[in-house]
């Protein structure tokens, strides 16, 4: 028992009560979405971007931050930010995980090309502020990097998250409530994991929205096991050593590298897992079955003794031992070489059995080997995230004229709203409800904000009604519009002549009105405005009117 409670106060002192700070922040480089679009396309193809559309230029930077290792020792770990330029209101969160490295610099904050830091740069475009955490050991971070180590991996998403929300404002870009994790392979291991501590450890203050894990290692205790024993050649042997000498660094669990391979390999594989090698020079020292270079002792234990102690390290990094309460996309191909597809559907089993119904999967293509099935489902994952992303405001204004001479009785709703609720609005008139009543004839707006900060400004013209209806000024023409200060008013009618132009704010102040002038041409001169969303206001001899929204950019 007094085990089990220091078990969880180192948990909690690693992942709950820690006091985060962000150690640098580095800009590193501006992507327009041409930029964007043409960096995907040489990486994965042209049709990496057919299922969004990339909307922001994107800017970069390397983020150090603090952490706490497997032995909650303090330490530092790095990743690469994208933060979209110009979004209007609040964005959602978005942490992409990179697939296997062994080499340091090929981390995503040294834009290395086998960390995919692309995706991170399209997510960005999209409109999340993107984060792609390097993992401990790599990029910038100290040490050996910890490889499916579920408490490791979880730690360095949630810390790199936990950073960014520190300074992420000063950057141009603010994150909304909405969070979202995916990754590839070992990053889609890391994804699981962090969706899985946030939600036991963090869900008050950290909620994820929505994960995506494209061929991920979540059965350590199954298949990652019959990797092991296999007989079987395999395309990328380094990840064997590469597990076992993590794992031990970790738990301690062999005496020497000699408990854990036969010669020569005891002596000629650990010094390669230096970060200046990538796996596929580690590969070239390796025989094409990967357990060749295991002691024959180990493989035995492993084989046939449930209680071996290897074998149950690996069973507690299993990372389906959860049920997500928020929406899971495992996505696979049947054909993948390096990845077995039975990660995902035992994670898939697994997940159902704990009580989950947020889980489900995705053969993206049964012909697919892992490269092909790496380069689709990345930016497939990105777009059904996307889908889940609060849409831009919405809003439409629904109006009941006024009958009255003595009591006005107009009123105006706002209805069929799209955006991130719960909604407020200011009305010209002081309200703050969805619907004004007591209305007299004039002109009304009103401005809708949702929980992301998102705003839309409309109007709403109620009109006098006594059994005669009333006319709409038509044949005028305003351009231009969006406009960076004039706009210009052309009557294209003879039988009309303009008598009032006046230009109100969303509070109905006026900001201008001209002298209407001879001829049927007249300028609006909007300059010492501020930039925003402005109403024109147009009527004529014949008691005719014109409402039109104007844009100052």
């Amino acid at each position: 028992m007094k085990y089990f409670s220091l078990l969880i106060g180192l948990l909690c002192m690693s992942i709950c009560g820690r006091a985060q700070y962000t150690v640098s922040v580095t800009y590193q480089h501006t992507f327009t979405t041409a930029q964007v679009d043409s960096i995907i396309t040489s990486q994965v193809g042209s049709f990496a971007t057919a299922g969004f559309s990339l909307k922001y230029t994107v800017k970069l930077y390397k983020v150090i931050y603090n952490s706490y290792d497997a032995d909650s020792i303090p330490t530092t770990a790095s990743g690469l930010l994208a933060v979209p330029v110009g979004a209007p209101c609040e964005v959602p969160i978005v942490s992409f995980q990179h697939n296997n490295i062994i080499k340091k610099t090929d981390a995503p904050s040294n834009y290395g090309a086998a960390s995919q830091w692309y995706v991170g740069m399209a997510a960005g475009s999209i409109g999340n502020i993107s984060l792609m955490p390097d993992g401990f050991g790599l990029g910038s971070g100290p040490g050996r990097h910890p490889f499916l180590h579920l408490q490791s991996e979880a730690t360095s998403v949630i810390d790199m998250i936990r950073a960014v929300k520190e300074f992420v404002d000063t950057t141009g870009a603010s994150p909304d409530e909405q969070l979202f994790l995916a990754g590839i392979s070992e990053g889609a291991y890391a994804a699981l994991a962090a969706h899985q501590y946030i939600q036991a450890y963090l869900d008050s203050t950290m909620h994820v929205t929505a994960t995506g894990g494209i061929a991920g290692y979540y059965d350590m205790s199954g298949t990652m096991v019959n990797m092991i024993l296999s007989d079987s050649t395999y395309p990328d042997p380094s990840y064997l050593p590469e597990l076992m000498l993590s794992y031990d660094s970790i738990y301690h669990c062999f005496a020497a590298d000699s408990d854990i391979m036969i010669y020569p390999y005891d002596s000629t594989l650990p010094p390669l897992f230096n970060g200046n090698n990538r796996g596929t020079t580690i590969d070239t020292h390796m025989p094409s079955v990967p357990n060749h270079i295991l002691q024959p002792a180990l493989i035995d234990s492993l084989q046939s003794d449930s209680t071996y102690l290897f074998r149950q390290l690996l069973a507690k990094n299993d990372v389906y031992n959860w049920a997500p309460t928020s929406p899971v996309y495992l996505l696979y191909c049947i054909a993948d070489e390096y990845v077995p597809f039975q990660n995902s559907t035992i994670a898939y089993r697994h997940f159902v059995q704990n009580g989950s119904t947020m889980v489900d999967t995705f053969d993206i293509n049964p012909t697919y080997d892992h490269e092909e099935c790496g380069e689709f489902s990345v930016l497939s994952a990105i777009s059904l995230i996307n889908n889940l992303v609060h849409q831009p405001i919405v809003a439409n204004v629904v109006v009941s004229n006024n009958t009255s001479l003595t009591t006005p009785n107009g009123t105006a709703t706002v209805s069929d709203t799209l955006g991130d609720p719960p909604y407020t609005w200011r009305w010209s008139t002081g309200d703050s409800t969805a619907s004004v009543s007591g209305l007299a004839a004039g002109t009304y707006y009103v401005t809708t904000t949702d929980r992301a900060h998102c705003t839309n400004t409309d109007s709403a013209v109620v009109s006098f009604i006594n059994g005669i209806s009333d006319v709409s000024l038509v044949n005028v023409n305003v351009y231009p519009n969006p406009t960076h200060g004039i706009v210009m008013i052309e009557n294209m009618s003879n039988a009309e002549i303009l008598t009032q132009i006046e230009v109100t704010d969303p509070d109905g102040n006026t900001v201008n009105a001209p002298q209407t002038q001879n001829g049927n041409t007249h300028q609006v001169n909007l300059g010492e405005e501020a930039k925003g969303i402005y109403f024109l206001n147009i009527r004529s001899l014949s008691g005719k009117s014109l409402h039109r929204k104007v844009v100052l950019l």
